[in-house]
């Protein structure tokens, strides 16, 4: 059973009672799904090492630019507990440790992605492109509606001469056949036609509730 189908239901608003009937799954299995994360990582189980003990000293030796080498120097001499064992072991422990704080600082340096459920979130944005080229007539401007699920990344373009209320409504439609479902949430940046951005959430609501 997917969590994520069992949380997109219960965030519409369903019980679990009606999840469970409408899965087919026990009413106990969708409460243990909902008390779980969606992405829940199973946690593999790892036997200690006697290098666990300096995990902590080891990312603040990293941090003082030490090399591996002196790092065990000066865990052997440790007066309360001294390191004993090997070295093999020891530079795998130092290498995940780097790793870990490359990471880390990675996650730190990269903006927060808005994410939602599968399905649950469609990002719509007007785009155009000027001079669009032409075999047959001169480059005009051209416009161009493009809708992205924010989970998966699907993405729809479609081109337009002008970008009206109508030309968006109509562009949902054919994004919305093309996906095989209304998603819950139309998400749009600011842009000149804004009045047509709740006009479209609108729509979009209730046609979700329709078609739930």
């Amino acid at each position: 059973m997917e969590r994520s189908t069992v949380h997109l239901l219960h965030k519409r608003g369903k019980s679990q009672r009606e999840i469970a009937s409408e899965l087919g799954r026990s009413r106990s299995a969708v409460a243990r799904a909902l008390s779980e994360p969606v992405d829940r990582q199973s946690s593999g189980r790892r036997r200690k090492s006697s290098v666990d003990a300096f995990r902590e000293q080891i990312a603040e030796w990293l941090k003082q630019g030490l090399s591996g080498v002196r790092m065990m120097e000066l865990a052997r001499e440790d007066p309360d507990h001294p390191y004993g064992g090997c070295g093999s072991v020891w530079r795998a422990a130092v290498r995940r440790e780097r790793l870990s704080g490359l990471h880390e600082q990675a996650v730190a340096d990269v903006p927060i992605r808005f994410e939602g459920l599968p399905g649950e979130y469609l990002q719509v944005d007007w785009g155009e492109i000027r001079h669009f080229p032409f075999t047959q007539q001169q480059p005009v401007t051209r416009y161009f509606l493009a809708c992205r699920l924010k989970y998966s990344r699907w993405t729809w373009v479609m081109f337009t001469s002008e970008m009206r209320q109508e030309t968006l409504f109509r562009g949902l439609v054919a994004c919305f056949n093309a996906l095989g479902f209304v998603p819950w949430v139309l998400v749009f940046d600011l842009y000149r036609g804004g009045s047509y951005a709740e006009k479209a959430a609108t729509v979009s609501s209730r046609t979700s509730r329709t078609s739930a």
